[in-house]
C-alpha cells in the first residue's frame, strides 16, 4: 500500500518495525510531516498498519506497508529493498517490534528462549545488517531500538526470562553498533520503556496486579506510550546527533 504524499522533497525516509500499534505507531505519529516518508512494518496486522498509514497521510506523510516476521531471514532484506525501491534512500530506523513473555525458569522452555532471541535480538541484528549500508549514506542517519526494563529489573514476582534475555542481547548489540559507527557520525541508541499503558487499555493482569506493579514504581504510575515515543522522536531529531551508545530508560524510576 502506498499513501499519496503532498508535493515536496523528502528530508528523511524512516523505517519503523512494529508500527501497527503501541510505541512504534506512536513514534510514527510524532514525527509525521510532509517531508518525512515511512516504511511501516508489522508481523501480521496489515489492517491496523494501513490504518496508521492513513493517519500519517493526514500529516502529509507518504507510507508503504510491509508485513513479515523478523525471525524470518527474508524479512529484513525485504524492508531495506522496500525503502530503496520506493524512496531511493533510507535515513533512519526504529526497531520497535517485540513482545514481553512473562515467566521464570520453570515456566520457560528452550523454544521460548529461542523464539524471543530470533524475534528481537537476531531480528534487530538482521535489520542493522541490511539497513546500515543505506543509513550510512544519509545526511541525517539514526538507528534506535526499543528494549525493555526487563533487561535491567528483576522483580521476584514478575520475571520475563526469555524476553529479558533477548533484550539484554539487543542492548549489547546496540552498544557494539554504536561503537562501530560513531566515527561515521551515525548515532545508535536504545530506549527501554518501563511498564507502559497498552492500546485500548487491554491487559491480562488483574486490577490488583497492576496496583501492585504501580506500587513498585517510584513515580507510582504506568508510563504512556507518547512519553516513550517522545524520547525516540528526540533521538531521531536534529538535536539527537551527539547521543550514541546509550540505553535510555523511560520507566518512572523503576530501574533506580
Amino acid at each position: 500500500m502506498s499513501v499519496p504524499m503532498h508535493a515536496g522533497a523528502i528530508a528523511r525516509a524512516v523505517l519503523i518495525t512494529g508500527a501497527a500499534s503501541g510505541i512504534g505507531a506512536e513514534t510514527a505519529r510524532r514525527i509525521a510531516a510532509p517531508d518525512t516518508a515511512f516504511v511501516l512494518h508489522t508481523r501480521a496486522r496489515r489492517e491496523a498498519l494501513e490504518a496508521v498509514a492513513s493517519e500519517l497521510a493526514q500529516a502529509g506523510s507518504r507510507s508503504i506497508c510491509v508485513t513479515g516476521d523478523l525471525a524470518d531471514p527474508d524479512t529484513a532484506p525485504a524492508l531495506a529493498r522496500a525503502a530503496q525501491d520506493e524512496y531511493g534512500r533510507l535515513d533512519q530506523v526504529v526497531s520497535a517490534a517485540g513482545y514481553a513473555r512473562r515467566g521464570a525458569l520453570a515456566d520457560t522452555g528452550a523454544d521460548d528462549l529461542e523464539a524471543a532471541w530470533r524475534a528481537m535480538t537476531l531480528g534487530t541484528f538482521a535489520l542493522a545488517k541490511t539497513t546500515m549500508p543505506l543509513v550510512a549514506q544519509s545526511p541525517w542517519p539514526r538507528f534506535v531500538a526499543v528494549s525493555s526494563f526487563g533487561a535491567a529489573h528483576y522483580p521476584e514476582n514478575g520475571l520475563f526470562m526469555a524476553s529479558a534475555a533477548a533484550k539484554a542481547g539487543l542492548e549489547s548489540l546496540i552498544r557494539t553498533l554504536a561503537c562501530e559507527h560513531a566515527a561515521r557520525g551515525i548515532p545508535v541508541n536504545a530506549v527501554a520503556p518501563g511498564y507502559t499503558e497498552k492500546d485500548g487499555g487491554h491487559s491480562s493482569l488483574s486490577r490488583d496486579a497492576w496496583e501492585a506493579i504501580k506500587a513498585d514504581i517510584p513515580m507510582r504510575r504506568l508510563g504512556r506510550r507518547e512519553e516513550v515515543a517522545g524520547l525516540i522522536a528526540f533521538l531521531l531529531g536534529p538535536l539527537g546527533g551527539y547521543i550514541t551508545g546509550q540505553v535510555l530508560h523511560v520507566d518512572g524510576g523503576l530501574t533506580l
